[in-house]
């Protein structure tokens, strides 16, 4: 029991650093996008 839940917890956490990255690169695209069109 105590290792699944160490496994959901690292599941999770890999999960939200991707989420975040993926968020950091679309807002720096937003950016680019902002800069270079207007």
């Amino acid at each position: 029991m105590y290792l699944f839940v160490d496994n959901f917890s690292n599941i999770r956490s890999v999960a939200g650093s991707e989420f975040s990255l993926i968020r950091r690169s679309s807002a720096a695209l937003n950016w680019i996008a902002r800069n270079l069109f207007t």
